[in-house]
């Protein structure tokens, strides 16, 4: 994992055989290509379209359905390798600043600049700066965001009872702290084993992006897009987000959340356990598979969630034939069809165009409709080199709090030193 396994780069390191970046041209594309993806709802919505671009082409897809850590493992090292085992690499959203100044990824200017298909306006603003380019070079190009939203029982919400009993305005809570109110409310006036709030406390990248929902609420930022520490300037918000963080996971949520990550609090979610969760927004759809119209979708408490994605890249090691093949495949998986079929199977969309598409609304209205205002509130995290170690940093400094080897204090004072010596 690029940040996190003593993993270092050597700019340059393309091959003799690597690909120039030149888009195809007369390259003869190669007659196969292997991906590598993480086991998650967007996979699952691409996967049936792949037998009909190999149908079109004639270029045969290995799709490689995998874990996000072994994912991390195997993307960070295949693509220093000489002789990359995947053809596609997928980003997430803390990769590109390290790949890139690695001189791992092509850079994909001329192939779009080649392209009908592949644009940058195609994609929303926020998202294409975001995820698919660093240091006014696109590298990649973005196939879904996992921005948060906070997810929730709206038949626990429509209670006329629990109404009653609630001092305060029974609603979906507008700031962080009617969240944690709420939250542990409904985990003490419900039966024993329902709570107010799924969380996920796994220690490294789940409890980083939880508590960022906390502490973006409060006003706090971060880290500016181009790697500026403001966290500093920001430490009350930060240990204020950290105690109302401990105080759900305590009083809000059940023990084991402590360990949990999203595919555990997604599973309490639709086990009907829990009221809600503050998670990635492609969780929603399958929740909505099994708990149709009562579960609703609204912003996080606060706003201003974070905005992650995935992209796709090429490593710059590839060969022409190899390189242009799987340029091939983004291309028609990036079309306007190929995304709002994705969208409709349950992907998340990172263009306009699809989120305004009538049958692609029909599917999931809710969804569907909060994706615009979702993503215009979203706060882009950087992509600069070292925000994976970062994000593996202070979520450990994180995970002490919670586990009460440290005070909200004392870990984000340690959390601020380490960010800073990571980016500064």
């Amino acid at each position: 994992m690029v940040g996190t396994t003593g993993l270092t780069f050597t700019a340059g390191c393309s091959g003799d055989g690597g690909s120039t970046g030149e888009s195809g041209g007369d390259v003869e594309p190669a007659d196969s290509i292997t991906i590598v993806a993480e086991n998650n709802p967007d996979t699952a919505a691409l996967e049936p379209l792949v037998p009909e671009f190999e149908e079109e082409t004639g270029i045969s897809v290995e799709m490689d359905v995998i874990s996000y850590e072994v994912m991390t493992e195997r993307v960070s090292t295949q693509l220093q390798s000489s002789d990359p085992g995947i053809d596609i690499a997928p980003l997430d959203h803390y990769w590109p600043g390290d790949f890139a100044e690695g001189g791992l990824l092509e850079p994909l200017e001329s192939r779009i600049s080649d392209s009908d298909v592949v644009s940058g306006d195609t994609y929303y603003d926020k998202v294409w700066e975001a995820t698919a380019t660093y240091d006014d070079t696109v590298w990649s190009i973005p196939f879904f965001h996992y921005t948060h939203v906070m997810m929730y029982r709206k038949d626990i919400l429509e209670d006329p009872d629990l109404e009653e009993q609630y001092d305060g305005e029974y609603r979906v809570p507008e700031t962080i702290e009617e969240f944690v109110d709420l939250c542990t409310f409904i985990t003490e006036s419900t039966d024993e084993d329902f709570y107010g709030c799924a969380m996920n406390g796994q220690r490294g990248p789940m409890i980083h992006d939880e508590y960022m929902d906390y502490f973006n609420g409060l006003g706090g930022e971060f880290v500016t897009p181009d790697g500026e520490v403001m966290l500093g300037d920001h430490k009350e918000a930060a240990v204020e987000a950290l105690e109302l963080y401990i105080e759900n996971m305590e009083e809000g949520a059940p023990e084991a959340s402590k360990q949990w990550n999203f595919i555990n609090s997604t599973e309490a979610m639709t086990n009907e356990e829990a009221f809600s969760m503050l998670s990635y927004v492609p969780l929603f759809s399958p929740i909505v598979e099994e708990l149709g119209d009562k579960v609703g979708i609204a912003q996080v408490p606060g706003k201003r969630p974070p905005l992650f994605g995935w992209s796709w890249s090429i490593p710059a090691n590839l060969d022409e034939q190899r390189a242009e093949a799987a340029w091939q495949f983004i291309e028609w998986i990036e079309s306007f069809e190929s995304r709002k079929r994705r969208a409709m199977n349950g992907a998340v969309p990172t263009a306009p165009d699809v989120v305004a598409d009538e049958e692609v609304i029909e599917t999931n209205p809710p969804f569907f409709e909060i994706q615009e205002s979702l993503l215009n509130n979203a706060q882009p995290w950087p992509n600069v080199p070292g925000t994976n170690q970062v994000v593996q940093d202070f979520g450990t400094e994180l995970s002490q709090a919670v586990a009460g080897e440290k005070t909200p204090e004392e870990a984000i004072s340690a959390g601020i030193e380490r960010v800073e010596n990571i980016l500064q």
